[in-house]
């Protein structure tokens, strides 16, 4: 569209990301934040984040929005016949958004992950006297341990910790099969992107992924405690092996089994017998799960560097696909 234009008016050429407009100013009001406001209003970049340049490279001075523009520019610079060219360099209002949104997060997941390093598990041992307790209260978690305060949705996963020691299948569950657990406890998705599960030292500390993947909230009870029930048969056989699965899946069928016989039920995905299987060769559960020695987890190695984070989504993408392939299998399952 062709713009109209006096004598008395300065003609400008703005460009910014390969775009072009042309436009008008009159040539003795204008200031700088008239201008500033006609390349917001064009290509909306705010004036707070726009930079300037002029031709051959001169950046044009932003100090004072009031100082007149005739002013600001070089000796004998003519706009009334020619438009001046302007490269405008700044972040649109959208993109700035986007991107402070995501600083936001990856802050978030950052004192996440520096909470975590800060406070290390410390060693369980055991000093209870068994023979003081009675034979049912014996079977069950020693110590419930969420992650603080400081890492997001402390309330819902404290919640979720309880939940599960006082679930009635899965107390159940221990006493018939005589488990006991020193430490139940939580898994972080940054730090351990590939597990869902980890059982150290045959029930010495029992850790589960509670968290989502953008720790906005906690995984589903039903999708939990299937792996809780995968990490209790590691109390009593540690390799994947065939005698395993066989425990795996009859843990699995107890707890529903109750549920059932109690009129209990935790939502529809509790409905469908199949086990948790770990999935994809990320899961180290081969050797966290050795009967007798120390856990062999990779440890995290020094602060959290952000091109490293990169790659660590794409391994959480990869156990996420995973897990929603499974629960398409199990709602497909149901519905036969």
């Amino acid at each position: 569209m062709a713009i109209a234009s006096t004598a008395s008016d300065l003609r400008f050429s703005a460009s910014h990301s390969g775009r072009t407009e042309l436009f008008t100013l009159p040539c003795t009001s204008a200031t700088l934040a008239d201008l500033q406001h006609q390349l917001l209003e064009l290509f909306d970049v705010e004036p707070s984040a726009q930079k300037i340049l002029l031709q051959k490279g001169k950046k044009l001075q932003l100090r004072d929005p009031t100082a007149l523009i005739s002013t600001l520019l070089p000796p004998n610079t003519s706009t009334t016949t020619t438009p001046l060219k302007l490269l405008l360099i700044g972040p649109t209002s959208t993109s700035l958004t986007s991107l402070l949104t995501s600083q936001s997060l990856r802050q978030q997941k950052h004192s996440a992950y520096l909470h975590h390093a800060a406070h290390p598990h410390a060693p369980v041992r055991n000093t209870t006297d068994a023979a003081a307790l009675s034979e049912k209260e014996r079977w069950r978690f020693g110590v419930l341990r969420p992650f603080g305060g400081e890492v997001p949705c402390f309330e819902e996963r404290r919640r979720m910790l309880e939940r599960l020691s006082e679930d009635r299948a899965v107390r159940d569950l221990m006493e018939r099969h005589k488990f006991v657990v020193g430490v139940l406890t939580e898994l972080h998705p940054i730090t351990q992107p590939t597990l869902l599960g980890l059982n150290k030292n045959a029930g010495e500390e029992i850790s589960l992924r509670l968290l989502t993947d953008d720790l906005t909230g906690t995984r589903s009870y039903a999708e939990v405690r299937k792996v809780l029930c995968h990490e209790l048969a590691h109390n009593r056989i540690g390799p994947h092996d065939d005698s395993f699965k066989t425990l795996n899946s009859l843990l699995n069928r107890e707890v529903l089994t109750f549920e059932a016989k109690h009129g209990l039920s935790v939502g529809s995905t509790s409905l469908v017998p199949e086990p948790w299987e770990p999935e994809g060769p990320d899961y180290r559960s081969t050797t966290s799960h050795v009967l007798g020695e120390k856990e062999k987890v990779e440890e995290w190695g020094g602060p959290l560097r952000w091109g490293e984070e990169e790659e660590v989504e794409m391994r959480r993408e990869r156990v996420r696909m995973a897990a929603e392939g499974r629960l398409k299998r199990e709602k497909e399952a149901g519905r036969r």
